[in-house]
């Protein structure tokens, strides 16, 4: 099958949902499916080799470095449809809410393609980061819009994803009435742990 996996942040980004989708595309791929994944562009600063990059399509984004240089990118990128369109998924797996995961719907719409998303971020944990004032008026109404934002793009897609059954019941919680959600826990590289690998020096 031929999937193209939507990611703000990717390798070698360090955060759950960056090594979430790496150990996914990873695993697709060990079994035969051609995968695609759609992420933003490196920071300019970057020592990151993108000869190391399979299969990996980066469009712009613009860094935000209160949130430990996330970068935010556009709904929409000429080049980036264009390379998706050659790329021809079969289905699009969107990892994230924001610009690149509207960008997977918008080319999953223009396909005429199924979505399936994952819920990685319980984000109404993050509300503290758009409210500097620490306002409690402010918080409330944030994790309002959260939890209204959650339940949209969690019904308007033909598979969710969540890592773990508290997240299921929450999104439940915030009113969502999607039928096809399936609880998988994000995958380990159990052999990144192994006792084999351990550097006893260090």
């Amino acid at each position: 099958m031929k999937i193209a996996l939507f990611s703000d942040t990717y390798i070698p980004d360090i955060n759950g949902v960056a090594t979430s989708t790496n150990i996914l595309r990873n695993k697709l791929v060990n079994l035969g499916h051609d995968v695609l994944v759609v992420t933003s562009e490196l920071p300019s600063d970057t020592t990151y080799d993108e000869s190391l990059d399979d299969q990996v399509l980066r469009v712009p984004g613009l860094e935000i470095q209160a949130l430990y240089g996330y970068r935010a990118c556009n709904i929409f990128s000429f080049k980036g449809m264009k390379e998706i369109k050659r790329f021809n998924p079969e289905v699009i797996h969107v990892q994230t809410e924001f610009g690149i995961g509207i960008f997977g719907r918008i080319a999953a719409e223009y396909l005429d393609i199924p979505v399936v998303y994952t819920y990685h971020t319980m984000w109404t944990d993050y509300s503290h980061y758009i409210n500097p004032i620490n306002s409690e008026t402010v918080d409330t109404v944030v994790k309002k819009v959260i939890t209204k934002i959650s339940k949209f793009y969690g019904n308007s897609c033909q598979g969710l994803i969540v890592p773990s059954n508290k997240t299921k019941d929450a999104l439940i919680h915030y009113g969502l009435k999607q039928k096809n959600i399936y609880t998988i826990p994000t995958g380990l590289e159990l052999e990144r742990f192994s006792v084999n690998n351990k550097n006893k020096e260090l």
